[in-house]
């Protein structure tokens, strides 16, 4: 749940209740409906004897964990005027709480974390106030653009810096520079930026005339690397076609429904082959198109079908080249060459481009770019 807009010199901040009262409500009933079976003679109720020693015990255990789902709560209230941050936990009311000093921390950490379940995986962007001995968590968001307004929230309630590592290396945005653009912040001399010599072995096309960008980058084509995926592959359909498509085809036989068995083995042992494919043949085959001027920047992929990307240049606040890609396509886009990209980020959304370039080249691009948005 995003933070609210501070109110004066308050921000208060409450977790719990809503609808996850209605998630704990069926455990509380089902223990509460143990417990009473439990104690009613069987003469009564009828059906089989529950015995105390694991009726009570078994339904207790419900009952709690429902009524915490239920009555939980867990509350944020950072106060300007006393100087403290207070985080507190309780059933209805606060029961415990934690007092932090404001003056203990001097920035605001907008991180990206990778969390893992046992069937899946995703990304967070958890906001913490830190200090050089002390960090306290504020939010975590699974949207990135989520994340930052939080941060960008707090920053501006409590007058300090966010160092944000959510994208790349540390970037440091002051509280008094969050709503300015790319352009304000060069008028105003916080950012500068000078244009290096042109590389010597360009891969992508540049048309760059001083009012306007255009960069046409060839698809990242096949690596020799790829050849360790694509080995590991053939071994798995290998050993899959041996072991289970090759039985099933001898023992089919000429019977309508000997089909049936077929099929399926024909689509276990290609189901790999099209995942694999569809991950590797986009960011093989893929296209990138990189339009920049005085009113927008314009990033378009193509391969069988277009996707296009825009950020005006109005709203553009940042840019700068972060970090590799992360996430389930790391792996492949190492293997494909694909280093950090250049990334244009405002309160909207965050674009990524030019990854599979050298270094150097992105670093002109870069640069070309910012020339063509703060001119």
């Amino acid at each position: 749940m995003p933070l609210p807009q501070p109110q004066g010199y308050l921000l208060e901040h409450k977790t719990g209740g809503g609808c996850a009262s209605l998630f704990g409500l069926p455990f509380f009933l089902a223990g509460l409906a143990v417990i009473v079976l439990t104690f009613i003679p069987q003469s009564v109720r009828g059906g089989d004897e529950i015995p105390w020693f694991f009726g009570a015990p078994f339904g207790s255990i419900f009952a709690l964990v429902g009524g915490a789902i239920i009555f939980g709560r867990a509350g944020l209230v950072i106060d300007k005027n006393a100087g403290t941050v207070t985080k507190w936990w309780g059933l209805l009311v606060p029961m415990k709480s934690t007092i932090y000093r404001i003056s203990d921390f001097d920035r605001i950490d907008l991180r990206k974390e990778r969390r893992r379940t046992k069937n899946s995986s995703y990304d967070v962007y958890p906001v913490k106030l830190a200090g050089s001995d002390d960090e306290v968590g504020m939010s975590e968001e699974r949207d990135s653009n989520k994340g930052r307004a939080d941060a960008e929230k707090l920053a501006k309630f409590l007058d300090l810096p966010i160092h944000d590592t959510s994208a790349g290396d540390v970037q440091i945005r002051k509280a008094e520079e969050l709503d300015q653009t790319v352009k304000q912040k060069f008028e105003s001399g916080s950012i500068s930026n000078e244009v290096p010599q042109t590389p010597a072995n360009l891969k992508s096309k540049i048309e760059y005339d001083g009012a306007a960008l255009k960069v046409e980058s060839p698809p990242a084509g096949f690596r020799l690397a790829l050849l360790i995926p694509l080995g590991f592959l053939a071994i798995f359909e290998i050993f899959i076609i041996g072991a289970f498509v090759v039985p099933i085809l001898m023992k089919s036989g000429d019977e309508a429904t000997s089909y049936i068995p077929i099929i399926f083995a024909l689509v276990f042992s290609g189901l790999p082959i099209l995942l694999v494919g569809g991950a590797i043949l986009p960011m093989m085959l893929s296209r990138e198109t990189i339009t920049v001027d005085r009113h927008n920047l314009v990033v378009t992929r193509s391969w069988l079908l277009k996707k296009t990307l825009t950020i005006p240049t109005s709203e553009l606040e940042e840019l700068y080249i972060g970090k590799a890609l992360t996430g389930g396509k790391k792996n492949i886009a190492s293997l494909l060459g694909k280093g950090k990209p250049i990334i244009a980020r405002s309160d909207e959304q965050m674009i990524g481009f030019a990854s599979s370039l050298d270094r150097e080249e992105r670093e002109y691009i870069l640069a070309l770019s910012k020339a063509v948005v703060v001119s």
